[in-house]
């Protein structure tokens, strides 16, 4: 017989806390408080990898730094002697490593800028402890594997990305961490990985709705590692599938729990990775996903709603991925492996099947979230979200044309200032990053530059594409946030037909994935 899920566990509103006693039945309750209440794991030692940096000097922002070094400090704070292992960059080299973009100032950069150079960069060193391995692919999978065959069958290790991601022409299972010294670690090596270290422990039975203990502890239950991850890079969302044997949805779940979050779809870039020090500009995931579990912004503010959304005196990590969703203003379209089980567990006539929307469910609030930042009818009335939608992206469409337009006629004028002045000072291109320019021509150049950029607007037009590349970014989120309210809205509507359609397997696996997204750091 198959039971609604609504009679196994009371779906939580992010206004209602859950009574799990009262929404057991007693047939199951022993199953029940096998797999969420007493797992040995929720007393186990956990650590923490945090790996990160770009994959070369200029494409290391101070940004990932910067979220990285905030990041640890939280994860200190809460967890003083919790072990924390940091990869990042190339480890403990004095080399730089990070870096950040700054204005012209002289002479000198502004004649950088023309013979070549589209920014000026500043360079520095990383130093995020006085203990840092490198982040390069060979060194995160040694690392990655020695940490985990070190650690306990009920132990958990928690993996926390803050760097690049890219997609792969062969497959969405090879979309890859970009890593130091521009290597490479697709998510389905990762996956290995993972499988060959601790993928291990149990066995999952066809026929069974959980795991069968290969070696039961003193309780009685099965030992099971857990793995948890936030990948927030772009093209994150095929990493969501490492849940799976061998990333394939049709094999199941991995013996071992794994369960995690992913800031971007497998195929969008995410909200980018910023040179800026300006911290109140960030969007990224990371960034609105650890103010839920501190509790206040980056940047001292207090937060916009509170994410303890049952009311237990702490934040999960679902719970801080809920947040997220509801508050984020950013192009990511952002995914739990709750969410992903829920996507791959559709159909193809899903879509047609009949499922009122459940308005007591944490989708549905999200999506009325998103809308109500918007305005107008826009939860109630599709025709509306869709009319908005083109709207925007007629809009969005515009600007990208205006702004190509500018950007080529950029280009153009700095080739012309360029060749005028190469044309007064033949030798100035050689010369122009080193120190022995010709004392007795550099006030002559500098007073020619002034004049041409001056003169020829040059300076207005780098302004205003400075300008409008903020707008359009702007643009592109709220484009984003009329998008999350029709997939909000379909995760509802997946969750309802959840309930009446899936078999008894697929909601122990479902379970066992929000039991393992609703533990905290």
């Amino acid at each position: 017989m198959v039971f609604p899920l609504s009679s196994w566990v009371r779906r939580r509103s992010p206004f209602r806390a859950t009574n799990w006693a009262e929404a057991l039945p007693t047939g199951i309750w022993f199953l029940a408080i096998s797999l969420l209440c007493f797992n040995p794991v929720s007393q186990a030692q956990e650590s923490i990898l945090l790996i990160g940096g770009g994959d070369r000097l200029t494409q290391s922002q101070i940004s990932i730094e910067r979220n990285s070094a905030w990041i640890l400090a939280y994860l200190k704070s809460r967890k003083e002697g919790y072990p924390i292992q940091i990869l990042y960059t190339d480890g403990n080299d004095p080399a730089p490593d990070v870096f950040q973009v700054i204005e012209p100032q002289s002479t000198l950069d502004r004649l950088k800028l023309l013979f070549g150079e589209d920014e000026l960069h500043l360079y520095s060193n990383s130093h995020l402890a006085d203990q840092v391995a490198p982040a390069t692919a060979e060194s995160v999978k040694r690392q990655l594997s020695q940490h985990l065959a070190s650690q306990g069958a009920t132990d958990g290790t928690t993996l926390i990305y803050q760097g690049h991601g890219d997609f792969s022409p062969q497959g969405t299972d090879n979309n890859y961490l970009r890593l130091w010294g521009e290597s490479r670690l697709p998510a389905l090596e990762l996956s290995r990985i993972l499988s060959e270290n601790r993928g291990q422990t149990t066995i999952i039975r066809d026929d069974a709705s959980g795991p069968e203990p290969r070696a039961p502890n003193n309780r009685g239950l099965s030992p099971i590692f857990r793995f948890r991850f936030l990948f927030t890079q772009c093209f994150s969302g095929s990493f969501a599938r490492i849940i799976y044997r061998e990333m394939d949805p049709k094999r199941g779940l991995t013996p071992d729990s794994r369960c995690g979050f992913v800031s971007q779809l497998e195929f969008l870039p995410s909200e980018g990775c910023t040179p800026s020090v300006n911290e109140t500009g960030y969007r990224d995931y990371s960034t609105y996903f650890f103010e839920a579990l501190n509790g206040v912004r980056r940047t001292g503010e207090p937060l916009p709603e509170n994410p303890d959304f049952n009311g237990d005196a702490k934040v999960s990590l679902r719970e801080a991925h809920l947040y997220t969703l509801r508050n984020a203003h950013s192009i990511d379209y952002s995914m739990a492996t709750s969410e992903a089980y829920l996507f791959h567990w559709s159909k193809w006539y899903t879509r047609w099947l009949p499922a009122p929307l459940d308005r007591d469910n944490d989708y549905y609030w999200a999506a009325a979230k998103i809308a109500g930042g918007i305005g107008g009818g826009l939860l109630e009335s599709r025709t509306e979200r869709h009319a908005l939608l083109a709207r925007k992206r007629a809009e969005f469409h515009q600007m990208e044309q205006a702004l190509t337009a500018r950007q080529a006629e950029y280009q153009k004028q700095r080739s012309e200032l360029a060749q005028a002045l190469k044309n007064q000072w033949p030798w100035l291109p050689g010369h122009v990053k080193g120190t022995d320019a010709r004392e007795a021509e550099f006030k002559a150049i500098q007073a020619q530059l002034d004049k041409q950029l001056t003169e020829g607007g040059f300076l207005e037009l780098r302004t205003a594409i400075h300008r409008d590349l903020p707008r359009k970014t702007d643009l592109e989120r709220e484009i984003a946030q009329i998008v999350k309210i029709d997939r909000m809205l379909e995760l509802a509507r997946l969750q309802t037909l959840f309930d009446r359609l899936a078999s008894q397997r697929e909601r122990a696996e479902y379970q066992r994935l929000l039991g393992c997204e609703s533990s905290s750091l």
